[in-house]
C-alpha cells in the first residue's frame, strides 16, 4: 500500500473546505499507462499519487481523516464524538446497460473522439413502438503518429546491459530489442508490427511480426546470425482502430560488438607500492603501508574500440567488494587513486566514496555521510583494471596483489612447498614474555609466502571500512564490541492474553531446560517466573436502538440515525402521528447503575417511557418470538449471541422512545442522547434525526421524483418543488391536485337532461327546476315540425319513384351457369312476336356472358293484342301499331297474366302462339352451343325508363 503525505499551510478544522479527488489515466513511460489519483483543497492541487490499480464496479473508495499527531483538543461534549464526516457530489457514473446511445469507457489517454450511434426505432400496425440503438462508435480518418521524442532518442536495448539501458552499440550475440511508441487520439493503437534489416528498410533478418498491442519487440533467436561490427536496423508499422497504418524506418540502427577489447597495449603501474625483498607467490604481489589509498597510472590502448578504464578492488581474485568497479577514463592516458575518503582523478578530486556505492539511502538526509577507506594490516587487495568497448564488451586486467604492511611484519616463504614455521614473541598480562609458533600444513606452492604481523591495541580498536563498498568485511574485529558468535541464544515470544472483562494479579511460570543428547552430562534449567498485574477499568455501556427488533444503529454507531416519517396536514389527518421504537444499554459491571440522559427536546414532542432495569426476555432470532413488535427487544444480528455474557450477569436500562409527529409541519427534528454508568462512564452518543417530509399533494396525490433523490429522501424534509412534483389521482388536476376535473365541459348529455360533474365522472338527469323532464310548448312544436318534414319527403321520393317508372320489356336470366360460351354473333333468339317475322333489332350489341342483357325491338302486327294500361296503349300504339282500345279485348292477356302469376312460357310456347314471329336463323358456327338455353332462362315482363333506347343487352347472371 503506497501513502501521500502532503503538508498545508492552513488548519483544515478551522472551516469547511471542498476536497476534491479525481483520477486520470497517464502515459508516463512508452511501454504502459498508468492511473493517478490527484487532491484538490478548494480547487488547489495538492498532489497526485500514480500507480492506482484499475479500479472495479465493487470498489469501495474510504476516506481517512485523522489529526495530526493524534493532538486532540479535551472532549467535553458527550452528546458528541470526534468525528469526521464527508459527503459526495458530482459523481459521474457510466450509463446502465441497455440505455439508448450508451458509450462504453473511453480509450486509455484518449481525447477528441468523434462519438457516432446507429438507433432503430420499430412501429406496428396497432402502433406500438420499440426502440433500440448501436453503443458508440468512433470515426477516425488519421493515421497513427509516432512520438518524435521516443524515436529520435535510442530505442534499442541490450539485454547485455540490463532490459532497460538504451543503447547504439551492444554486446549481445542473439537478441535484438527495441521500444518505440507511437499515439492515435481518435482510435488507438490496436496492432504494433516490426521488422529486422542489414540495412534501413530490409527485412532480410526478420519479416514483419506482430506483437499485438505492445511496443516492446524482442527476438533472441539470433544466435550465430549477428556479426561483429554489423549494424542492424529495424522498421515498424502501427494500425489503429480505423485499420490506417503508418510505417517508420530506422536510419540509425544498432552496431553489435561481439569481439572484445585488447588489454596488452595498455601499461600500468600501481603507486605507493614496492616489490617484496624474499621470493614470493605470486610473483607480481607488492607490499604498502599506506592503508588509507590504493590506485593504478594507466596509457593509452592501441584498440580503438575501447571506450572507458574501470579501477575495481577486490579481497580476492575476480571481485570488487572493496571498490566497485568504477570508471575512470577514457580511451588515454591517466591516472585513479583512493585517497582522502575520495577518488581522485588525475590529480583531481571527483567524487567522495560513499558516492560510489552501487546503492544509496536517500531517505536518511539528516546524518552526514561517511567517507572512509582504512584497510587492516595483513589485508590483500586484488587490483584490476577493466576496458571496455561501447557495447560494454569488457576485458579484465589484473595489476597485481599488494598487501597492507607494518613495521612488525615479518615474511616467511616455502622453500620447495615445504612447511612454513614463525615464532613470534608477545608479551601479556600474566606472563612477562611468551612465544607464538605459527606452523603451516606442507605441501605449500614454492616461493608461497605469509607474512605475520604483532597486532597492536590500537590496531584491534580501529575502524577498518571502505565506504565506497556495500560488501567489504575486515578480518579484524573489535573484541570489545564484537559478539561471541559460539554463545547459544534462546529467543522465544510470549504472549498473554487475560480472560473476558477480568482483572487482578496472576503468576506465570516458566521452566527452561537444555536439551542434552549426552546421557552422562546432565541438562541444565532455569526457572523463571512472570507476574502479570491486570489493572480494572470500568466498561461503558453498549446502547441499541431497534424497531420490530431490527437495529437502527449504523456500522459507526454514532452516524445520525435518520427516520422519514411522511407529513401530516389537515387534509390526510387520518394518518397515525406516534412513532415508538425500543432504546436501552447493558454494562458488563453488572453492579453499575445506568440512567439515560437526553439532549434538549422542548421543540418536539419527544417522551421515554416504560423505564425497565429487569433483564428482558431475548430471543436467539426473530422467528422466535410470537409476533413482531415495533418496542420488542433486539432479535436481529445474533444480537443475543454476541452478549459479552449472560443476560442475568449484565446490567440493563431499557425504554420505550416516543414520537409524536407535529400536524402541519415538516422540517428536521434531532434528539441526541446517551447511557452513563455508575463511574461516570459513558455509552456512544446517538442521534435520531426526525425526518418529517413535506406532502403538499390533496386527494390522495402520490410523490414522483423530478431528478435523482426518490421520494423516501431527507431532501424531501426541506423542500418538496425543487426535487418532486404530485401525480394526481383520477379526478383531479393542478401543481398539488386541489383542482376538481369538470367532466360536463365537454356538453356530453342530449335535452331535456342536463350534465352533473361527479368525481372522476359525470352524470345525465332532469334539470332541477324540471325534474320529470315534462315536455313544454316548444319542445311539441319542434316535434310536430319534424314529423311533418318527414312525411312531405316521403311523399316527393315516393311521386319521383313512380313517374319514373317505364315500359315492359322482356328480360332473360340464367336459371343455372354451367360453363363460358366464346362470343359469337347470333339473331335475336326471341321469334317474332304475335306473328311479325322480322323481329330482330337493327342493332344489337354482345358482351361478355356475363352480366349480358339482351333487349329486342319487338314488331307488332296488328293481330297482336297486349293487355295494358293507358300509359302502355299510347306505348305500344307507338311502337308497335297495334290498335289500343280500351273496348277490345287483347288476346294473349290470359298467358301473360298467368306469367306474372308465376307459370312461365318457354320459347316454343311463344313461338306457337297465334301471330308469334317465326324463328330466327342461327348463324353461328357449326358445333357452337347457344348460349341462351330455354331450360335456364324465364321470360318476365319489365318496365323500360328510357323510351328512347332501342337496344338492350342479353344479361347472363351466375
Amino acid at each position: 500500500m503506497r501513502s501521500l503525505v502532503t503538508e498545508i499551510d492552513m488548519n483544515p478544522s478551522d472551516g469547511f473546505y471542498n476536497y476534491k479527488v479525481e483520477f486520470a489515466v497517464k502515459n508516463e513511460e512508452a511501454t504502459s499507462t498508468v492511473i493517478c489519483m490527484m487532491v484538490y483543497m478548494d480547487d488547489n492541487f495538492l498532489n497526485e499519487i500514480c500507480d492506482v490499480p484499475h479500479l472495479s464496479t465493487e470498489t469501495l473508495l474510504f476516506l481517512h481523516v485523522f489529526k495530526r499527531l493524534n493532538q486532540l483538543p479535551e472532549h467535553s461534549d458527550k452528546f458528541s464524538v470526534w468525528s469526521a464526516r464527508a459527503s459526495v457530489s458530482s459523481l459521474v457514473m457510466p450509463p446502465p446497460v441497455g440505455t439508448l446511445c450508451r458509450s462504453g469507457q473511453q480509450f486509455v489517454s484518449l481525447t477528441n473522439p468523434i462519438m457516432k450511434y446507429e438507433a432503430v426505432r420499430g412501429v406496428t400496425g396497432s402502433g406500438d413502438t420499440a426502440v433500440a440503438s448501436s453503443n458508440g462508435f468512433y470515426i477516425d480518418d488519421s493515421p497513427p503518429v509516432f512520438d518524435p521524442e521516443v524515436m529520435s532518442a535510442f530505442f534499442y536495448y541490450d539485454v547485455g546491459q540490463g532490459e532497460s539501458t538504451p543503447v547504439k552499440f551492444q554486446k549481445s550475440n542473439d537478441t535484438i530489442k527495441c521500444i518505440w511508441k507511437c499515439d492515435d487520439k481518435e482510435s488507438d493503437i490496436v496492432e504494433n508490427f516490426w521488422a529486422i534489416g542489414t540495412s534501413p528498410g530490409a527485412t532480410d533478418i526478420q519479416n514483419f511480426t506482430s506483437t499485438g498491442q505492445s511496443i516492446a519487440g524482442i527476438n533472441n533467436k539470433l544466435e550465430g546470425i549477428l556479426e561483429h561490427d554489423q549494424t542492424y536496423y529495424a522498421s515498424f508499422i502501427c494500425s489503429n482502430g480505423a485499420g490506417l497504418n503508418t510505417t517508420y524506418i530506422d536510419t540509425g540502427g544498432v552496431i553489435v560488438k561481439l569481439i572484445p577489447p585488447d588489454v596488452d597495449s595498455v601499461n600500468n603501474t600501481i603507486p605507493g607500492t614496492s616489490h617484496f625483498t624474499e621470493e614470493v607467490y605470486p610473483k607480481e604481489s607488492l607490499q604498502q603501508q599506506d592503508p588509507n589509498s590504493v590506485g593504478f597510472t594507466f596509457t593509452k590502448s592501441e584498440d580503438p574500440s575501447v571506450n572507458r578504464y574501470d579501477l575495481c578492488v577486490g579481497s580476492e581474485e575476480e571481485t570488487d567488494d572493496i571498490i566497485p568497479c568504477t570508471w575512470v577514463g577514457y580511451n588515454m592516458s591517466g591516472s585513479a587513486e583512493i585517497k582522502d575518503g575520495a577518488l581522485w582523478i588525475n590529480g583531481v578530486e571527483v567524487r567522495k566514496l560513499s558516492d560510489l556505492k552501487p546503492y544509496q539511502d536517500y531517505t536518511n538526509t539528516n546524518s552526514s555521510a561517511s567517507n572512509g577507506f582504512t584497510m587492516p594490516v595483513g589485508q590483500q587487495m586484488f587490483v584490476t583494471m577493466r576496458l571496455c568497448n561501447k557495447a560494454m564488451l569488457c576485458t579484465n586486467k589484473s595489476l597485481g596483489v599488494v598487501v597492507i604492511t607494518n613495521s612488525d611484519s615479518v615474511v616467511a616463504t616455502s622453500t620447495n612447498g615445504s612447511a612454513i614455521e614463525e615464532k613470534l614473541s608477545i608479551t601479556s598480562r600474566k606472563r612477562a614474555a611468551a612465544e607464538l609458533d605459527i606452523q603451516t600444513p606442507s605441501g605449500l606452492a614454492a616461493g608461497q609466502a605469509i607474512v605475520v604481523t604483532k597486532l597492536s591495541e590500537s590496531d584491534l580498536s580501529k575502524d577498518y571500512r571502505s565506504d565506497a563498498s556495500i560488501d567489504f568485511v575486515s578480518y579484524i574485529q573489535n573484541p570489545a564490541t564484537s559478539r561471541d558468535m559460539a554463545e547459544r541464544l534462546l529467543y522465544k515470544s510470549l504472549v498473554y492474553t487475560p480472560c473476558l472483562d477480568c482483572f487482578g494479579d496472576e503468576e506465570i511460570n516458566i521452566l527452561l531446560k537444555e536439551n542434552q543428547s549426552n546421557t552422562d552430562i546432565p541438562p541444565a534449567s532455569s526457572h523463571v517466573t512472570i507476574n502479570v498485574h491486570i489493572q480494572p477499568i470500568n466498561d461503558p455501556p453498549v446502547v441499541f436502538l431497534t424497531l420490530n427488533g431490527s437495529s437502527l444503529l449504523n456500522k459507526d454507531p454514532t452516524e445520525d440515525v435518520i427516520v422519514l416519517l411522511e407529513a401530516i396536514n389537515d387534509f390526510n389527518s387520518n394518518d397515525s402521528r406516534l412513532w415508538r421504537a425500543r432504546i436501552g444499554a447493558f454494562d458488563v459491571e453488572q453492579s453499575d447503575t445506568l440512567k439515560l440522559v437526553l439532549s434538549n427536546t422542548i421543540d418536539f414532542n419527544l417522551s421515554v417511557m416504560e423505564e425497565s432495569r429487569q433483564v428482558p426476555q431475548l430471543f436467539k432470532d426473530c422467528n422466535s418470538s410470537d409476533g413482531m413488535r415495533p418496542t420488542m427487544m433486539p432479535c436481529s444480528d445474533n444480537f443475543t449471541q454476541n452478549l459479552p455474557h449472560p443476560a442475568p450477569e449484565l446490567s440493563w436500562l431499557t425504554y420505550i422512545i416516543e414520537f409524536t409527529q407535529p400536524k402541519n409541519v415538516f422540517g428536521n427534528f434531532t434528539v441526541g442522547l446517551y447511557f452513563e454508568d455508575s463511574s461516570n462512564q459513558t455509552s456512544l452518543p446517538i442521534n435520531i434525526k426526525f425526518g418529517v417530509m413535506e406532502m403538499p399533494c390533496h386527494n390522495n396525490g402520490t410523490c414522483q421524483a423530478t431528478g435523482i433523490y426518490p421520494c423516501e429522501d431527507t431532501h424531501r424534509t426541506h423542500s418538496f418543488d425543487a426535487y418532486y412534483r404530485c401525480v394526481c389521482r383520477g379526478g383531479y388536476q393542478g401543481k398539488y391536485c386541489t383542482e376538481d376535473v369538470n367532466e360536463c365541459l365537454s356538453d356530453p348529455c342530449v335535452p331535456p337532461f342536463v350534465c352533473y360533474n361527479d368525481l372522476d365522472s359525470y352524470r345525465c338527469a332532469c334539470p332541477s327546476d324540471n325534474p320529470h323532464c315534462e315536455l313544454v310548448l316548444w319542445m311539441g312544436v319542434v316535434i310536430a315540425l319534424i314529423v311533418v318534414i318527414i312525411l312531405v319527403l316521403g311523399a316527393i321520393g315516393l311521386y319521383r319513384y313512380r313517374k319514373q317508372r317505364g315500359p315492359p320489356y322482356i328480360e332473360m336470366q340464367y336459371k343455372k351457369f354451367y360453363q363460358r360460351h366464346r362470343k359469337t354473333s347470333f339473331k335475336p333468339l326471341i321469334p317474332g312476336l304475335l306473328g311479325q317475322e322480322d323481329f330482330s333489332p337493327s342493332n344489337t350489341r354482345r358482351n361478355s356472358l356475363r352480366n349480358r342483357r339482351v333487349a329486342p325491338e319487338p314488331i307488332l302486327t296488328t293481330d297482336a293484342v297486349v293487355s295494358a294500361g293507358p300509359k302502355d296503349r299510347e306505348y305500344i300504339e307507338e311502337y308497335f301499331n297495334t290498335p289500343t282500345d280500351s273496348d277490345t279485348p287483347i288476346q294473349g292477356t290470359t298467358s301473360l297474366k298467368e306469367n306474372r302469376r308465376g307459370s312461365t312460357p318457354s320459347n316454343e310456347d311463344l313461338a306457337s302462339s297465334p301471330g308469334s314471329p317465326a324463328p330466327t336463323e342461327d348463324t353461328r358456327e357449326n358445333g357452337v352451343q347457344s348460349p341462351v338455353d330455354p331450360n335456364l332462362f324465364t321470360t318476365r315482363l319489365a318496365w323500360k325508363s328510357d323510351v328512347d333506347e332501342e337496344n338492350c343487352e342479353e344479361q347472363s347472371e351466375v
